[in-house]
């Protein structure tokens, strides 16, 4: 008896399962920047919003923190952008729309 045929759709699922796209540190960055932005934004939530591990937070607040792109309110624990971070989301945003970065590869010799 084949389950497969039972449930349509399972093949495709698993066919994509395996795809992993890499990510460059700027669309990581990006990412936890557009969390931000969106309010409320706790360690916990950008971590989700930004599908990191908890290392990988950790490393990525810290880089944003000492490139003063994101700060931290000691009160509430909350992140949020500065004025160099909306610039730099900007100016990534306006890159990507010249440069499509999901296609942009350079070709192999």
């Amino acid at each position: 008896m084949n389950l497969d045929a039972q449930k349509p759709g399972i093949r495709e699922k698993e066919q994509h399962a395996h795809v992993k796209k890499y990510r460059s540190r700027f669309e990581i960055a990006s990412t936890i920047l557009h969390v931000a932005l969106s309010g409320n934004a706790t360690k916990t939530r950008l971590m989700y919003g930004s599908f990191l591990s908890f290392a990988q937070i950790n490393e990525y607040l810290n880089f944003l923190l000492s490139t003063a792109l994101i700060m931290r309110s000691p009160e509430t624990h909350i992140y949020s952008l500065t004025d160099k971070g909306m610039r730099f989301l900007s100016i990534y945003e306006e890159l990507s729309m010249l440069v499509p970065l999901d296609e942009a590869r350079l070709p192999t010799a």
